[in-house]
């Protein structure tokens, strides 16, 4: 069985938190945090989190994610400034006893969204034991 975290990041060594929450006209999520907030933190990370239970299938948490941000209009032409990278961050966690592998299947719907949108993808998998 696998259950995902899914953010929606926009990382920056330009701006604060709270400047770049102003600039796209929205607050971020919890997860986020500003450039120095700890002694690993380079950059600063204004994030959206799905909301969709973990256990859910991975269309269900891009659907949650891609509704939120068309919803607080952040990738609106001019909002997000030239310096900022923006990702889609997948984390699978995967319960197994022998394995340490995964996969999963992204459809081309989404892979469209994230072209046009010029959006990186990152996945990171973390096997559980079981």
């Amino acid at each position: 069985m696998k259950h995902f975290a899914v953010t929606f990041e926009i990382s920056t060594k330009d701006y604060s938190l709270q400047e770049l929450s102003r600039l796209l006209g929205s607050d971020a999520d919890n997860f986020s945090h500003n450039i120095d907030d700890n002694d690993a933190s380079t950059y600063t990370i204004w994030k959206l989190e799905s909301r969709i239970p973990e256990d859910a299938d991975i269309t269900e948490h891009l659907n949650d994610i891609r509704s939120m941000v068309m919803k607080k209009r952040v990738l609106d032409i001019g909002k997000i400034p030239a310096q900022c990278s923006i990702s889609l961050n997948i984390g699978v966690f995967y319960y197994t006893t022998y394995t340490a592998y995964c996969s999963i299947t992204i459809p081309p719907d989404h892979w469209k969204w994230m072209d046009e949108n010029n959006i990186s993808l990152e996945i990171n998998c973390y096997p559980c034991l079981a």
